[in-house]
């Protein structure tokens, strides 16, 4: 190649060097200045899909900051808006709305009467666009007529958008069917028809259905056609049965649903014997029997079998003892081998001689005879009501349940009432009479209120040893005046007690209290005698048990001397305890002072009459008042551990109390033993 060749071409190439910087430079700037343009300016209308969310502001370009004010609702087309720039000025725009997609719904199936039309929107559900939509359909379905049909339902919004549902319609005049417990009653047509046809004939629900497990076809004639559904039976429970006890002759054929008294299932019941009764046994048979129903459930009894030639038989209740001759009065030769008195319901089994041979007799007991029901003394209390066991006796071998007719118990005067007893064999007795309510004029009964020593500057127990019992209310409260008692000063003050029952009535009682000033403290005294409780009982005694320990202990330590200070029985205990010398007020005030440490209940009693003074308790540890004197110098040197009055009444005289003040005293003698066993096994509380 030559010189000049050569400077030409790599002129050529200079210049296309060149001209290709150039044309990269423009390119360059021509992008930088698009994006100037494109950042600067705001575009005027922006698209957005029709129900979908506002578009972000920026798409009206990189400089929109807010919108400062949108239409009330966007529509499908152009909506009027104003935004913000950055800068703060606003600018007008246009957002153009537009639908372009398809309406959407989910299919519906159902099964009709032939007696229902439907609108194409029952067979959609969940249908979702963003404007209204045209619900139709593409081809109405023969209604009226039998069958299964697929249908198409068309749906097409306001902006034309279409789309199609496909579902399925079946018209029918019976349901699926039903499913039943075997043994239930026959259900209604109407648990299988879809409406209310007029029914002219059914098939296959009968009796031996209804009791057979399977699915069975049930077929009804309605306007000349036959329709068919299914009845499905289910036995999902076993035989509910009772045993029942055979008796019978040797040589009895027996089967096994001769030993079920009853038996309910709701199909059929299939008996099996467990175990075979044994043809030679005269003893007493235990047989086992199966019951199998058809849907193989099964049920086990186990019932009672005597092989005997002595007839079972059938007798009254009585409180006599029968003899052979009441029982077989056309068997000679039965003889009762021991004693039998039927004043039980049941059946029993008694060994006879029968022809010098030794047999099983069974006597059933029934008691067919009403109660006995005799009106007590029919004369009550008005607003006082008792129970129908207080108004009537009652006499029956059994027991018996009382009801009573309603009574007016406000109401005073006269008043008809029946009262029904029934036994527990279901025998019934009734009796009608006059009850008549009287109005309440008794007022209760104070007891305990005595003259007390009093011990200036401490707490007054008013209330202590003091009750009251009213004959119809039992304990009512006590109110106590001690208003013109000054408990800081020594002196006599009087103090005065009332009692008022339901009905209004009152009782009033008062008493003389004396302060005097303490020797010695409560604090001391307690801690002497709970030193005493403490070494002499255990927390595991009885209450008697505990009682019967005090009283030992009071009888055994304290010597008579015949003198004791009466004016202080807190200084006397002290006495007691510490010293072990006295006279009745001792053993009195000793024996108060070891009970204040325990939870039984006592009360002081003073000697009525007589020429000297003597103290002693009467205490109750919930059997009833007793006599409780610790006191060792009585006559023949007696124990008084909870006596009776009579046990009291010698020597004429040595007991005697004002016994108006004072509950009654229990009459029956106090048994320790038996009282100890009824508080450890919990019958006494």
């Amino acid at each position: 190649m030559s010189g000049t060749k050569k400077k030409r071409r790599l002129q050529r190439i200079r210049i296309g060097i060149a001209l290709g910087v150039l044309l990269l430079a423009m390119t360059v700037t021509a992008a930088l200045l698009w994006a100037s343009i494109a950042y600067f300016r705001v575009r005027p209308i922006v698209r957005a899909e029709y129900g979908d969310p506002l578009p972000d502001v920026t798409a009206f370009g990189a400089r929109a900051e807010a919108y400062t004010e949108l239409p009330e609702k966007l529509t499908i087309g152009l909506n009027r808006l104003r935004i913000r720039l950055r800068g703060g000025a606003e600018r007008t725009v246009w957002l153009l709305e537009r639908d372009t997609v398809s309406p959407n719904a989910d299919a519906v199936e159902k099964t009709i009467s032939t007696k229902v039309r439907l609108k194409p929107t029952d067979l959609i559900e969940n249908l979702r666009d963003a404007d209204k939509v045209w619900v139709e359909w593409e081809q109405e379905p023969p209604f009226g007529t039998v069958g299964t049909y697929p249908v198409t339902v068309l749906l097409e919004d306001v902006s034309g958008n279409r789309s199609r549902v496909e579902s399925l319609l079946s018209i029918q005049v019976t349901g699926d069917g039903i499913t039943i417990e075997a043994g239930d009653p026959a259900p209604g047509l109407d648990a299988f028809l879809l409406d209310d046809y007029s029914v002219t004939a059914v098939e296959g629900l009968d009796d031996g259905t209804l009791h057979t497990p399977g699915t069975h076809t049930v077929r009804f004639t309605i306007d000349g056609q036959v329709y068919e559904s299914t009845l499905t039976v289910t036995d999902t429970h076993a035989p509910a049965a009772e045993p029942k006890t055979v008796f019978a002759a040797p040589g009895t054929q027996l089967e096994p649903m001769d030993f079920v008294a009853s038996c309910v299932d709701g199909s059929a019941v299939e008996a099996t014997f467990l175990n075979e009764p044994d043809p030679d046994s005269r003893d007493f048979q235990q047989i086992g029997i199966r019951l199998t129903d058809l849907a193989k459930n099964t049920t086990d009894l186990t019932a009672g079998l005597l092989l005997t030639d002595v007839q079972p038989i059938t007798v009254e209740a009585a409180n006599t003892a029968l003899t052979a001759k009441d029982c077989y009065p056309e068997e000679s030769d039965v003889v009762f081998l021991q004693t039998f008195v039927p004043n039980r319901v049941g059946t029993f089994s008694m060994p006879v001689l029968v022809n010098g041979e030794t047999e099983l007799a069974i006597l059933e007991v029934v008691d067919t005879t009403p109660p006995k029901i005799v009106p007590r003394n029919a004369k009550r209390y008005r607003n006082h009501p008792v129970a129908a066991e207080e108004l009537v006796a009652v006499s029956d071998l059994s027991e018996t349940t009382l009801t009573m007719s309603e009574i007016d118990w406000t109401r005073e005067g006269e008043q008809s009432v029946t009262i029904t007893a029934v036994d527990t064999s279901g025998n019934r007795a009734e009796t009608t009479f006059s009850l008549k309510l009287l109005p309440d004029t008794e007022p209760p009964k104070l007891y305990g209120v005595r003259d007390r020593n009093q011990y200036v500057g401490e707490p007054v127990a008013y209330l202590a040893e003091v009750f009251a019992i009213d004959a119809l209310d039992g304990e009512v409260a006590v109110q106590v005046d001690a208003s013109r008692v000054d408990p800081n000063n020594v002196g006599f003050y009087t103090v005065t007690y009332t009692a008022t029952d339901s009905a209004g009535n009152t009782a009033t009682q008062s008493c003389r209290f004396t302060f005097t000033r303490a020797a010695v403290s409560e604090e001391a005294l307690k801690a002497l005698a709970k030193e005493v409780v403490e070494s002499v009982t255990t927390p595991e005694m009885t209450r008697t048990e505990r009682l019967i320990a005090l009283y030992d202990y009071v009888y055994a330590h304290v010597q008579y001397n015949g003198y004791s200070d009466k004016s202080d029985w807190r200084k006397e205990a002290v006495n007691g305890l510490q010293r072990g010398v006295g006279d009745c007020f001792t053993y009195y005030a000793t024996l108060r002072a070891l009970l204040d440490e325990t939870d039984i209940p006592y009360m002081s009693v003073t000697r009525k009459g007589g020429a000297t003074r003597h103290y002693w308790l009467l205490v109750n540890v919930g059997t009833g008042w007793y006599h409780l004197d610790a006191n060792n110098n009585t006559v023949a040197h007696w124990r008084c551990f909870m006596w009776t009055n009579a046990q009291c009444a010698y020597p004429v005289g040595f007991w005697a109390f004002e016994e108006s003040i004072y509950p009654a005293v229990a009459t029956e003698p106090f048994d320790a033993a038996k009282v100890i066993e009824l508080e450890k096994n919990g019958t006494l509380q």
